[in-house]
């Protein structure tokens, strides 16, 4: 498996610089063919012979090649290393020392809009266990490396499990608490309350906090024009 890893890790490495010199050159050229007319001139010659404009053939390969590439480089951090994530604890080379290498330090233009999964609290997981719960030995993503991955460009972060497991945890905890207790609205104030309180450190954490007055809010009426004109397609 380690084998396979450091062979990944590569093909993307090789890949990302590969696509980092194009990508170079390209707003180089770009740059001075505006603010030089021989520039220019040596461009357009030179245009047929890298077979530009690409053709719609051409583009169709190109972007099957970027999708099997995206899809395999899924598949290896949420497959591969999900494993070993869960039943060693340890959280190696995998979720974002992958993306880092191929999308991060090689790419810096490139915002991969990658989802991350929970960091799975071993606290709550600790509480479920003590209040009768059966849970298997299971790890998630430490905060400290969703935290960095927010920073390179990762803006989407599964939570969910989280939330469930404090939820869980907080009822288990109430019931085994006080026996008689039958109402949900009693055992659900303990759930909702260490929801709150897990959303609310993850939001500091993850950034999110403190932004509420920077989302702009349109009527509906607006919205349903914006529709009609295919803005939201």
């Amino acid at each position: 498996m380690q084998e396979f890893i450091d062979a990944v890790e590569s093909t993307y490495t090789y890949i990302g610089s590969a696509l980092a010199v194009i990508y170079g050159v390209t707003l180089i050229v770009w740059f001075l063919r505006r603010r030089n007319a021989a520039v220019e001139d040596w461009w357009q010659r030179m245009r047929p012979r890298l077979g530009l404009p690409l053709s719609d053939r051409a583009k169709k390969t190109i972007v099957w090649l970027v999708s099997v590439l995206s899809v395999a480089l899924y598949i290896y951090c949420t497959v591969c290393t999900k494993a070993d994530t869960e039943t060693k604890g340890e959280h190696a080379p995998v979720i974002w020392d992958i993306l880092v290498s191929f999308s991060i330090k090689v790419l810096p233009f490139f915002v991969f809009g990658c989802v991350l999964s929970a960091s799975v609290p071993q606290e709550w997981l600790a509480v479920i266990r003590e209040y009768g719960g059966e849970m298997a030995e299971t790890y998630g993503v430490p905060v400290e490396e969703l935290q960095e991955s927010i920073r390179h460009g990762v803006r989407k972060i599964n939570i969910d499990t989280d939330i469930r497991l404090a939820m869980t945890g907080a009822i288990r905890r109430a019931l085994a608490t006080d026996p008689s207790q039958f109402d949900p609205r009693g055992y659900l104030k303990e759930a909702r309350a260490a929801a709150r309180e897990l959303c609310t450190l993850r939001y500091e954490q993850f950034g999110a906090a403190g932004n509420a007055s920077r989302i702009q809010v349109k009527p509906l009426e607006d919205i349903a024009a914006l529709y009609r004109r295919g803005g939201l397609s």
